[in-house]
Formats: C-alpha cells, structure tokens, sequence
C-alpha cells in the first residue's frame, strides 16, 4: 500500500484522501532510551557474523505516544480513492490483511475496527462544536475553560520514499467539546451527526 501513499496522502487534498480525526483517551508520552551502535561490514568478510567493525555507540532517546485511541473518520471524492478504502473496509471486517504492514516512517502495531458507514456533507464556514481535532490554520477556538488541549504537529503526506512532505498544527483534547470558528463538515452514521474539521 505504501506505493499508493503519494497519491492518497496528496498535499491537494481535493485529490487525495481526507481525514477528520478524534482523540478518545488522554494522551501522554513516554521517553525511551535506547544503545545505539552504527556498524559497517568488512569488505573482506563478509557473510561472516564476526565480520563487523564497530563505528560509533551512543545513548538515544526518543518519545512515543502511550495507549493512543482514535476515532478515524476517511473519505474521498476521487473514485479510485473509494474503491481502495471500500476493500480496506471490507478486510477490516473480514480481519484480514492484503496490504504490507506499513503505518508511517515508523512501524507500529495497532488494532484496527470498523465502526460504521458515513455521510459527510460539503465543508461550510461557521460557528461550530467538535469533539475532533482542529487545525490551527483558518481556525479560531473560544475559551476553553478547564479543557486540556495540547497543541502538536502531525504528518498529514508523503512522498515515495516514505518521507513527510507536509504536516498540519492541530489543537488535540480528549474529552468535552471544543468551540470553533472556521472551516467544518458534518459526519452523519447510524450513531448520530457530528461535526468535524477534516485534514
């Protein structure tokens, strides 16, 4: 699926896949430390496992998200685009997988379920309440009293080499709902209507 990436993760979004995006339990990060060892093999051994010089070593950390939960909402316009994400539908209820495991510049496991078939209207400009994240740009929030909002950049597109060639500034909250004025579209299913900024 990663092939397909630069066309469903299109900076131009009217031609790729969109994505609204809501956060369902409060979000917090662990540091991780990690021995990293940068090595190099010996031209004149290789295939042996001793065979190996040791360049550089060092201490890395980096972050990672703990027990994240989303509530993933996808469309498109394109045609093509629908046929694919009709068939990832249909193996998420079939529990199977057709496409290489591949979620981003780095692998993650993550438990996928499907919730139900949308409507989404077309994007209006207002006043409106969400429960969905919000980009900062073309958004303006009212007081949000005691909420808990984190502010974070995420990787909305990439290109063929799987690097991030766009991202999107987003306010992030995980429960209550959250006044905007801006752009917005309403999602409507079986569970009711809903209104979102879609990426």
């Amino acid at each position: 699926m990663a092939s397909l990436y630069p066309k469903l993760c299109s900076e131009n979004k009217s031609d790729g896949i969109k994505m609204a995006l809501r956060v369902l339990n409060p979000i917090s990060k662990e540091a991780h430390g990690f021995t990293k060892r940068n090595v190099t093999p010996v031209p004149e051994r290789q295939g042996d496992l001793k065979g190996f010089k040791n360049n550089s070593r060092g201490r890395r950390f980096c972050e990672v998200l703990r027990d994240p939960s989303y509530e993933v909402t996808l469309g498109s316009q394109n045609p093509q685009f629908v046929e694919i994400l009709s068939t990832f539908k249909n193996q998420i209820l079939a529990n199977r997988s057709i496409y290489p495991h591949y979620l981003g510049s780095i692998n993650c496991m993550c438990q996928l379920a499907f919730i139900s078939d949308s409507e989404v209207s077309e994007e209006k400009n207002g006043e409106f309440s969400t429960r969905h994240i919000v980009t900062k740009t073309g958004h303006e929030i009212s007081d949000t009293g005691d909420m808990d909002i984190l502010c974070e950049n995420i990787p909305i597109a990439e290109d063929a080499n799987r690097r991030y060639t766009a991202t999107a500034d987003v306010y992030c909250f995980w429960e209550g709902l959250l006044d905007v004025k801006g752009s917005y579209q309403t999602i409507s299913n079986q569970t009711g209507d809903a209104t979102a900024c879609f990426i």
